[in-house]
């Protein structure tokens, strides 16, 4: 949806920077509405499931997110090693993915699945979406209230940054939010945050 709503509401007529930008702007937007499946308060409010119902499908979702930033940590471990000459880029790929995500790999799995990597880092505008969408979510609900996704002014405040295209990147954008770089205590927070309520 957030990729939808990004696109959509794009105004900036110029070609290279309606689409051509950095590719973490649209994925952070996409992060900041898929995410919303492990906010406990849109799943018992707005969709209307149980509390109890609601920590089972957060604590789904936060092992998906976990395994899905280990994932691209990984990918990104395997893009580095990729670009510096290592002799053996299928070896590499393997014990990489089976070191970090524990799951075990032959060398059979990893010549099926290593040429699915992207070569031109877009690992990192993956990893880059989460944090900023963190962000994001946080700039949100610290503006506009826990209810951010309700508010009309939070609406318009997306619509704007929509409406830029890809013109600005994930950095700048979360220099616009207040931020100096992108910082893991708010992911962490986050991420503890969605676990106390899936334990509960």
């Amino acid at each position: 949806m957030g990729h939808a709503q990004h696109y959509a509401n794009t105004k900036e007529p110029r070609y290279e920077f309606h689409l051509l930008g950095d590719g973490g702007l649209s994925e952070c937007y996409a992060f900041l509405f898929e995410e919303m499946l492990m906010d406990p308060l849109f799943l018992t409010e707005e969709i209307g499931v149980s509390n109890a119902m609601a920590k089972q499908i957060v604590r789904r979702n936060l092992f998906s997110y976990l395994y899905s930033l280990r994932y691209y940590i990984t990918l990104f471990n395997y893009e580095r090693g990729l670009h510096q000459g290592v002799e053996d880029p299928v070896e590499l790929y393997r014990e990489l993915m089976e070191t970090n995500l524990l799951l075990p790999r032959t060398r059979e799995d990893a010549e099926l699945d290593y040429l699915s990597a992207n070569e031109d880092f877009y690992s990192v505008y993956y990893l880059e979406a989460w944090f900023a969408s963190v962000m994001l979510r946080r700039y949100l609900e610290d503006n506009y209230g826990r209810r951010w996704y309700k508010n009309k002014k939070a609406g318009e405040f997306l619509m704007d940054l929509w409406a830029t295209g890809e013109r600005y990147s994930t950095r700048e954008l979360i220099h616009k939010l207040g931020y100096n770089d992108f910082e893991v205590e708010p992911v962490i927070n986050y991420i503890e945050q969605r676990y106390q309520f899936s334990a509960e």
